[in-house]
């Protein structure tokens, strides 16, 4: 099933019980940067993506599938 990453992030931070306000500075960004991001997910750099697998435990296969936007063989 696909997931858009702006879904998997928004999903993960609920997840944490947190927003996007009070996650952006464990991200190393502000928070107008976040949802600037999230309203235009192919502005993500690789190394943002990296931080925010890691911070809201998203598996980096789910990150790279929503980016794809289909299954992967891996």
């Amino acid at each position: 099933m696909f997931v858009s990453l702006k879904a998997l992030i928004k999903d993960a931070i609920d997840k944490k019980g947190s927003s996007v306000t009070k996650i952006a500075p464990a991200l190393h960004m502000p928070a107008r940067t976040l949802y600037f991001r999230l309203k235009d997910p192919d502005t993500f750099t690789v190394g943002e993506l990296k931080i925010i697998a890691r911070v809201l435990k998203i598996k980096p296969e789910d990150i790279l599938r929503a980016i794809m936007g289909k299954e992967l063989n891996v």
